[in-house]
């Protein structure tokens, strides 16, 4: 049975690595795939209060890289940190758990926790960004802080450090957050000496490594100031973010709620029974119930569109109540308390990982946690092998509940992935058709009615003699600026969500010098704030209009659905 779920695992997983490859090559997205890949050009001109386009910039930037290779680059990054954070975990586990298990049962391990770090890749844009760069940093470093403590030598504790330094220069929050939850799990661990003598040296030689190789301190420093000061009314500010949290995290506890306030009813009767004696056997019967609840919840998001609000806020969260109902289930069938303890130390601090690793995001955390659940596919296959000799009923739970998790990953696949792909004008199977004269396109293939639109804005371009380095506002467009060579002025991202409107405004006050030799793509019935801006200072008096094409993108992309986009050029 191992080696059959083991095959089960390598046919779902080389299946997903061979579909992201091919995807690799498939469509443009030119808003957020854009703004990443114009501050990997450009690293020098714009501001941010998270590094990692620096960091990418100075590792890759010398190999004049497409669009393509960073996009493999992010299935590279996330198979690495897979591997280390898997390499980790069963180092630790065979340490602390006097864990035996044989070949298939180490492959299967690997290939389930792959296959759900892998699924983050179908959520959003596919070009390798901070989330992606995040995860690889936490999950290596968690990786190698469970080598050290099953037993590995000290240099990988040290190692982590240098980690961990990268990520707070990545994502700050995450990365001092995780600090203070990796501080709690040591002292648990009874690692607290150690934990200052070699983790804080090698966080310290990761910030040396930054400021020596990546930006000076002067320069980081500046850009900083700089970066905090337009952050601090826009949709990323950390009041914005907070709101956020607490409204989403409502959303989800209610659905919650909603959905499983019968199995918890089933679950607490359950483990009553339990103890009872009089109804020992009762448990089984129970637990089917209250798994069979979860299940017919879980697999109706398999088959509904994983897209919509509902289902994308509170899969999430069911999945950790699930885990979490089998932790406590486990815990009261193992009889060696020394484990126990050990077990709840562990799960606890990987169960807590994906919230810490989205914390600071500004999208919805309930949906950003999607990016980051290879801890929690490690949590439940931790419980499946510390199984104390499990008999049918467990076997059977246990194989049905892992098919649950990957069949919501191929689910993930089809619905968010080839059907609904993140912020592109049609699916992927549409994706068919080669952009003529646009150099940095020449590898991808887009939709029929993206392939138009380009075109003739190449077209317009070279009528208004647009040439490289040249000042190009695209509303919401950083993806028109990165293809035609351009410096977008003020901000890389003119951002249309509610609370940026004055970080829009201070970012073209900003550039007031240059915005006279400024080209701008506009929708033709602008309502936008920077529009308002515009034409309150008379920006565009000394402009001419170039020609207008036709706006292929739906409300979800531009927010400006079936407005033509004009293109006015300096005279």
């Amino acid at each position: 049975m191992k080696r059959t779920w083991g095959l089960i695992l390598l046919a779902v997983f080389i299946a997903f690595v061979v579909i992201i490859t091919y995807v690799a090559f498939r469509g443009f997205e030119i808003t957020d795939e854009g703004f990443y890949l114009l501050m990997y050009e450009k690293p020098w001109l714009y501001n941010s209060t998270s590094r990692y386009f620096i960091i990418v910039s100075k590792l890759f930037g010398w190999m004049n890289p497409q669009i393509y290779h960073y996009r493999l680059l992010t299935i590279i990054i996330n198979l690495l940190g897979s591997y280390v954070f898997f390499t980790g975990l069963w180092q630790y586990l065979k340490n602390k758990f006097d864990l035996t298990s044989g070949l298939w049962s180490k492959l299967s391990a690997y290939l389930f926790i792959s296959i759900g770090n892998l699924a983050a890749i179908f959520i959003l844009f596919r070009v390798l960004g901070y989330n992606d760069i995040n995860n690889f940093l936490v999950l290596s470093a968690t990786g190698f802080i469970l080598l050290y403590l099953g037993g590995a030598r000290s240099f990988f504790l040290l190692l982590a450090g240098v980690l961990l330094a990268f990520d707070v220069m990545v994502k700050f929050p995450t990365g001092i957050v995780y600090l203070f939850l990796l501080n709690i799990f040591l002292f648990l661990e009874r690692k607290t000496f150690e934990y200052c003598k070699l983790l804080f040296p090698g966080i310290l030689l990761g910030l040396v490594a930054y400021f020596t190789f990546f930006e000076s301190p002067g320069f980081f420093l500046s850009s900083l100031s700089s970066a905090l000061s337009k952050s601090a009314g826009s949709s990323h500010s950390l009041k914005i973010i907070l709101d956020n949290y607490s409204y989403f995290i409502i959303m989800a506890a209610k659905s919650l709620f909603k959905y499983f306030s019968i199995p918890l009813l089933v679950f607490i009767i359950t483990l009553i029974s339990y103890r009872i004696k009089k109804y020992k056997y009762t448990y089984i019967l129970g637990f089917f119930t209250f798994y069979l609840f979860i299940t017919a919840f879980l697999s109706s998001m398999v088959f509904a569109p994983l897209s919509s609000e509902g289902n994308i806020h509170v899969a999430m969260p069911a999945f950790l109540l699930l885990v979490l109902f089998q932790l406590i289930f486990f815990l009261f069938t193992k009889k060696n308390y020394a484990h126990k303890q050990q077990l709840v130390y562990i799960v606890s601090f990987l169960m807590l990982l994906p919230f810490i690793m989205a914390f600071g995001s500004g999208a919805p955390i309930t949906m950003m946690t999607y990016l980051h659940m290879a801890p929690i596919f490690a949590v439940f296959f931790v419980l499946n092998l510390l199984s104390e000799a499990p008999n049918f009923y467990i076997k059977i739970t246990n194989i049905f509940f892992s098919s649950i998790f990957i069949i919501l990953c191929i689910s993930h696949l089809y619905f968010l992935y080839i059907q609904n792909p993140f912020r592109l004008n049609d699916d992927l199977t549409a994706q068919k058709y080669s952009v003529e004269n646009v150099k940095k396109l020449e590898h991808l293939k887009v939709d029929k009615e993206t392939k138009i639109f380009l075109e003739n804005l190449n077209d317009l371009m070279k009528k208004a003699e647009f040439k490289q380095n040249d000042y190009l506002i695209g509303y919401l467009m950083p993806g028109i600026v990165y293809i035609f060579d351009g410096v977008s002025p003020g901000a890389t991202y003119y951002d249309p969500h509610e609370g940026s409107k004055n970080k829009n405004i201070q970012a073209l006050m900003n550039s007031s010098d240059i915005l006279n030799k400024t080209y701008f793509l506009l929708p033709e019935d602008c309502k936008l704030d920077i529009c308002e801006y515009i034409e309150e200072k008379e920006v565009l008096k000394n402009h001419e209009i170039v020609g207008k094409v036709e706006n292929p993108y739906k409300p979800n992309v531009l927010f400006v659905p079936n407005s033509p986009l004009i293109l006015y050029k300096p005279r």
